[in-house]
């Protein structure tokens, strides 16, 4: 397993970050673009699953609202459903 602690400080919160992939995928998978949901479920520090929700601004989600919401990109599908699709 991957701690936050042993991940280059170049690359961390960004694309490359190797929890990048996994953090995107459970974004998809619960639907909620939450800092503390991305914090819990990969053991990470707050500024670290921030700054990995950022590099997610343009790949699955967009930007911040004056309410601190990110809406899904409308190119984007959930798992589940791109999995019906290929069945």
């Amino acid at each position: 397993m991957i701690r936050g602690d042993d991940i280059d400080e170049s690359i961390k919160g960004s694309r490359q970050d190797p929890l990048y992939q996994e953090a995107r995928n459970l974004v998809l998978k619960g639907r909620r673009a939450s800092i503390s949901m991305v914090q819990r479920h990969l053991r990470i520090g707050y500024n670290h699953a921030a700054r990995l929700l950022e590099a997610m601004e343009g790949d699955i989600l967009g930007p911040q609202n004056a309410s601190g919401v990110r809406q899904f990109l409308s190119h984007v599908t959930p798992p589940a459903a791109a999995d019906r699709r290929t069945s």
